[in-house]
């Protein structure tokens, strides 16, 4: 199951690879929320504090060795 799917986001022209940065982003600014805003909908995705991003996506690892 890709990632859009699981956040409800495979309608939206969005990668995978995109989502994984704005949730590393987010975890660098200690936020609990991510949005996505696309053609007026906002979905917020929370991110339990627990989630631990290199187990998130498999052979990603090499992408978040360095976003803690």
């Amino acid at each position: 199951m890709s990632l859009k799917k699981l956040l409800g986001l495979e309608n939206y022209s969005i990668k995978d690879s995109e989502i994984m940065e704005k949730i590393v982003e987010a975890r660098k600014q200690n936020k609990d929320v991510v949005e996505f805003n696309f053609d007026g909908h906002c979905i917020k995705v929370k991110i339990p504090p627990q989630t631990h991003l290199d187990g998130l996506m498999r052979g990603w690892a090499d992408y978040f060795k360095d976003s803690w």
